[in-house]
């Protein structure tokens, strides 16, 4: 369109008086800048003097306005491809920080180091503060890991802490997420959140002198059960979006699963540890006449073990020492094991045993090694341990009796790097001389 004054283009368009205002005493034209029938944009060109245009003079704006509207949408096709690039490129990042975290996260089974873990990790990748609390068994949450760049921020963090530390009925913020198990995103934190924030002016006081720009709080779920959360904060003027909000929720997801599985694991390392003491002899007796000891490893770390031992008076002057191999591991092995000590056999289930008695004289300075297969059965390429005992025993020979069961221990478990497959119990007699 072309109109041979500002006045002639205001009265097909009112709507446009601010943007032709400065053009008085001017011709103005208006061309559409089309790419397939999509209106881009529109090229507005004016004159001073005014003028009429001919029809050659329509022809080449017309092609002036039809190169603009190609350069516009091979610029926006560049941005779009650019914007594509970034985003994927911001999703493998994402990825393979989350896959780098789970292998860290999942590096350990005691909840401590997880969590410690888990904050260095997020630091600085996910913002620059991070606190991890935890529901203690009273439902108060207790902050257990805090990560900086800055050490001397780290002690500010834990003094703080321990003069303010959170309470779940203070309003929004940590507290919130605790009681609702929903995040929260800050992008930008007011001077009002860090008064609902704060306990006292002290502690408002520091919180402004910190300078924290923008943050959010994840829940950690275990089920449908929250047991604790991730606070992470930002210094100005680094902020937080929903990006980094969907990140830090699906790092927490995985913080919380490591989580659980090192507490699951600890629960059952504690049940083993009762279970087996309630298996074995609290301790051994003292002979006037000899020295006793004894080692126990059960197959597998946080397992309880089958395998057993004991040593007991049996009248007129004699001591019985016993050393079983219940045949598998575990908790169903230790449930064999505790029949042991029960009065009787089952009858029809055991074949009649054919039994050879031994006769051997100990005199002193000799030593009586009882052991079960899992410490002679250790392999390595092929070779057993078995084959290495006989050295073994007569390196230390004479010794009394804790020294030999650490030797034979130690030995055992080094001739293998893997951990045991099988539980190893070891009673050990050394005749006074």
């Amino acid at each position: 369109m072309h109109y041979d004054s500002r006045d002639a283009m205001l009265g097909d368009n009112p709507g446009m008086e601010g943007l032709v205002r400065p053009l008085k005493d001017r011709a103005i034209t208006a061309l559409p800048l089309l790419w397939e029938d999509r209106l881009l944009g529109v090229l507005g060109v004016s004159w001073s003097p005014p003028r009429t245009l001919d029809p050659q003079d329509l022809v080449f704006l017309d092609a002036v306005a039809g190169q603009l509207a190609q350069a516009l949408e091979r610029a926006r096709l560049y941005e779009a491809e650019a914007n594509a690039r970034r985003e994927a490129e911001a999703a493998a990042r994402r990825l393979a920080f989350l896959a780098e975290a789970s292998r860290i996260l999942n590096a350990s089974l005691d909840v401590n180091q997880t969590l410690a873990r888990f904050a260095r990790i997020a630091v600085p990748r996910l913002a620059d503060w991070c606190a991890v609390y935890l529901l203690d068994a009273q439902g108060q949450p207790v902050n257990v890991a805090t990560a900086h760049s800055d050490p001397e921020r780290v002690a500010l963090a834990r003094r703080m802490s321990e003069r303010w530390p959170l309470r779940l009925d203070r309003p929004g913020g940590t507290a919130e997420v605790l009681r609702t198990g929903e995040s929260r995103l800050y992008p930008k934190f007011s001077d009002e959140l860090l008064e609902r924030i704060a306990e006292d002016p002290e502690h408002l006081a520091i919180l402004r002198q910190v300078g924290l720009g923008s943050g959010m709080s994840v829940a950690l779920r275990h089920g449908q059960q929250v047991v604790g959360a991730v606070t992470l904060a930002n210094e100005a003027p680094r902020t937080a979006d929903e990006a980094d909000l969907a990140l830090a929720q699906e790092f927490a997801a995985r913080a919380a699963t490591a989580v659980a599985n090192a507490q699951a694991f600890a629960e059952r390392a504690r049940v083993a540890r009762k279970l087996q003491a309630s298996l074995l002899p609290s301790s051994l007796p003292e002979l006037p006449w000899a020295q006793l000891s004894a080692g126990y490893l059960a197959a597998g770390e946080g397992e309880v073990g089958g395998d057993f031992y004991d040593a007991f008076a049996a009248g007129q002057g004699r001591w019985l020492l016993a050393v079983g191999d219940v045949r598998g591991k575990g908790v169903e092995a230790a449930a064999v094991t505790g029949l042991v000590g029960m009065p009787g056999s089952l009858l029809g289930v055991h074949a009649v045993p054919d039994l050879h008695e031994v006769e051997v004289p100990l005199d002193p300075g000799d030593t009586l090694v009882c052991f079960t297969d899992g410490i002679t059965e250790r392999r390595q390429q092929g070779k057993f341990f078995e084959d290495h005992l006989a050295e073994t025993l007569a390196s230390v020979a004479g010794r009394d009796a804790p020294a030999v069961v650490d030797a034979v221990q130690r030995a055992a478990r080094d001739f293998v790097e893997a951990a045991p497959v099988d539980d190893m119990a070891i009673l050990t007699l050394h005749v006074s001389g």
